[in-house]
């Protein structure tokens, strides 16, 4: 047979077909960037409030995430947003949908948008501490978009149900809002959330929990619901009050504004890696109250709070069961 005879045309219109398909093919950012915000972009972007600029500055900006039936200001008004500049951190509150009531995966998109933003304005990692179920949509977050996980330097959890509320199967009996059906212990999305490894390099992972939490539990060894597993090669820390101070008596809300909880939360945003009990101060069992915070605003805070926050729960839109998982979740 002869030879296929040598033609530039022909080789000049392979090299550009390849070149289209070099083009347009995905790039492995693209791929590991995780699944499309749904949400509209303008919505993502309303729900992010920072009181001052990121420009320009010397330490990771922290994203604070609120609570269930919670806006930012219930949640952190009266205790991280005094706290944070007094220490010098600058922070950003994202609002989450009804109050994060409504489904949990949803609520994890304003995370994503919330992480993305501010480490693009600050130019550094971002800091994020999530109260209860404000620590959950963060973990999703960083689970199923794994180019936050380049963005983070700490995730703290604080009271957060990492494997499920006792408490929710009672309240969902008849019917209870879409994150509470996902914050029951045998949930299929906290089976989504912690199958296989829990947590992942790139953060460093602070958990820390109160034995006398009075809203998630169980919260007593060997299996608190608010522990995370160890991952090999990840930095992080699963801390009960109690373990430092064994007669704090801090209730969920509580957690908020302990002193011993406060220290640990400063601990792991001030030094590389985790909380690290170790390095608090030898007083700080003998603290009754955080330095900048109001003993009264504290005290009236905590006690009224649940018997809101549960009146919320009460009154919001029930659904009989919990929302299916995205199709990124299944696989």
């Amino acid at each position: 047979m002869s030879p296929v005879p040598f033609r530039p045309a022909a080789v000049a219109m392979l090299s550009s077909m390849l070149a289209l398909t070099l083009l347009f093919a995905p790039s492995a950012g693209a791929a590991s960037s995780g699944p499309k915000l749904t949400v509209p972009a303008g919505t993502l972007s309303s729900a992010l409030k920072c009181p001052k600029s990121l420009h320009r500055i010397h330490r990771d900006p922290v994203l604070l995430v609120p609570a269930t039936a919670a806006d930012p200001k219930t949640t952190y008004a009266w205790n991280y947003e005094i706290t944070l500049p007094k220490a010098g951190y600058r922070f950003c509150t994202v609002t989450l949908p009804a109050v994060s009531l409504s489904d949990a995966q949803i609520g994890a998109q304003y995370v994503v948008s919330a992480v993305r933003t501010m480490a693009a304005k600050s130019g550094r990692k971002v800091a994020i501490i999530g109260m209860s179920q404000g620590g959950l949509q963060p973990r999703w977050a960083l689970r199923f978009w794994p180019d936050l996980r380049k963005k983070v330097s700490d995730y703290i959890g604080l009271a957060t149900p990492q494997h499920g509320a006792a408490l929710v199967t009672a309240l969902c009996a008849s019917g209870c809002a879409d994150s509470l059906w996902q914050m029951k212990p045998d949930s299929n999305f906290l089976g989504a959330l912690n199958r296989g490894a829990e947590i992942f390099k790139g953060p460093d992972w602070s958990a820390i929990y109160s034995r006398t939490d009075d809203v998630v539990t169980p919260q007593a060894d060997p299996s608190p619901s608010s522990a995370l597993a160890p991952a090999k090669g990840v930095k992080s820390s699963t801390t009960a009050l109690q373990s430092i101070c064994p007669q704090d008596a801090a209730t969920h809300i509580g957690t908020l504004s302990d002193p011993v909880a406060t220290a640990l939360v400063y601990d792991a945003l001030s030094h590389p890696g985790p909380a690290k009990p170790s390095r608090l101060s030898s007083g700080i069992c003998s603290q009754t109250l955080v330095p900048g915070l109001n003993k009264s605003v504290v005290d009236d805070t905590i006690a009224h709070a649940l018997t809101g926050l549960l009146a919320t729960v009460n009154a919001a839109t029930k659904a009989t069961a919990e929302p299916p998982l995205a199709s990124y979740a299944t696989r």
